[in-house]
């Protein structure tokens, strides 16, 4: 209690010397207590404020009715110009109409009978007035319910466009997308293809070259078997041959077995080659299904493709549709603002 009344002391005082010097105050301290932040705008704002002083006539308090004089005594010098709080349009327009009351009951005096029909013609006139400003303050809701809409509309319709461009971006960036793994797809195609054919004519050149060495082959056996027939027709003529010719004959039976060894060997090579062969035309069977796999993905990325182009080519006949309503929408409420216009500019 103390430092609020310390504090409403130095307000006072603060604003005693503003009223006495006509000076606007640098500071007041009314955020500095409770109770003069509660009596800031009754002491120093637009009102008008009556303050008691509580005084006693006993000796016994003779300090603090001389201290609560000298507080008012200071009090009576703050000074405030209390306006009242009203709109100037309304006021004027009050002034108008009394004036036009004043005016009014001056013509019923002077002109009577004359007046009155003025009067009648004034009240159709200002009926007629009520009712074209209630259809303008119409006009005006209804404009403004169609700018609400309006602006609504485009708002969403703002959102859908933004919808629909973020929608075919996402599609041209798969569009791309799909488009970079088809080129990737057709150069793997290309590179399979190139490798098959380099395989078929390897595995040509490899079949010509069996053939050929198969020929040999057949040829040195045939010779071979021919002159195993030879030897042993001759077996008998031979037997009766010298000893020499019998070492002989061994030798050559010999170089038989040898030959005949030979020719075993040239048939498991010719069955590896065989195998090889085999193995080539294994691989070359895969080959063939890997290539027809990737173009069944191939085909299925351009179905997608094509799908994707045809939602692509919607959203954008829908955009363009929208366009349209909007732009009819816009020619609709300049429409009505014309009429608008033309009904204020009538009034």
């Amino acid at each position: 209690i103390n430092l609020s009344l310390t504090v409403l002391g130095r307000v006072i005082d603060t604003l005693a010397e503003s009223s006495r010097t006509g000076k606007k105050p640098v500071h007041l301290p009314y955020r500095d207590s409770v109770l003069t932040r509660l009596l800031a705008t009754s002491i120093g704002g637009n009102s008008k404020t009556v303050m008691i002083a509580a005084v006693s006539p006993s000796p016994l308090n003779h300090n603090e009715t001389n201290n609560t004089l000298q507080w008012a005594a200071r009090a009576k010098c703050v000074v405030q110009e209390a306006v009242v709080n009203e709109n100037v349009e309304e006021k004027l327009m009050e002034d108008l109409q009394a004036e036009i009351s004043q005016l009014q009951e001056q013509m019923k005096e002077q002109f009577g009978g004359a007046l009155a029909e003025r009067e009648a013609e004034n009240e159709a006139l200002q009926e007629k007035l009520k009712f074209n400003e209630a259809l303008m303050e119409d006009l005006r809701q209804q404009q403004a319910n169609s700018r609400l809409e309006l602006e609504m509309e485009l708002k969403q319709r703002d959102v859908q466009a933004s919808k629909d461009a973020a929608e075919k971006q996402r599609l041209q960036d798969e569009y791309e997308s799909l488009t970079r793994q088809h080129h990737k797809a057709m150069k793997a195609q290309e590179t399979k293809d190139r490798e098959m054919t380099d395989l078929y004519e390897q595995l040509e050149k490899k079949e010509l070259a069996m053939k050929e060495q198969k020929k040999k082959y057949e040829k040195a056996i045939a010779e071979k078997e021919h002159m195993v027939q030879m030897l042993t027709s001759d077996k008998e003529k031979f037997s009766r041959m010298s000893k020499e010719q019998q070492d002989e004959l061994a030798k050559m039976n010999n170089k038989l077995i040898k030959l005949s060894g030979e020719r075993d060997d040239i048939k498991a090579t010719h069955q590896r080659q065989a195998d090889s062969l085999k193995d080539a035309e294994r691989k070359m069977k895969q080959l063939e299904r890997e290539r027809d796999e990737m173009q069944a993905e191939f085909k299925k990325h351009e179905r997608d493709i094509e799908e994707k182009e045809e939602k692509v080519r919607k959203l954008e006949k829908n955009r363009k549709k929208l366009e349209t309503q909007l732009t009819e929408q816009q020619a609709a409420a300049a429409e009505k603002d014309a009429a608008l216009k033309e009904l204020t500019n009538a009034k």
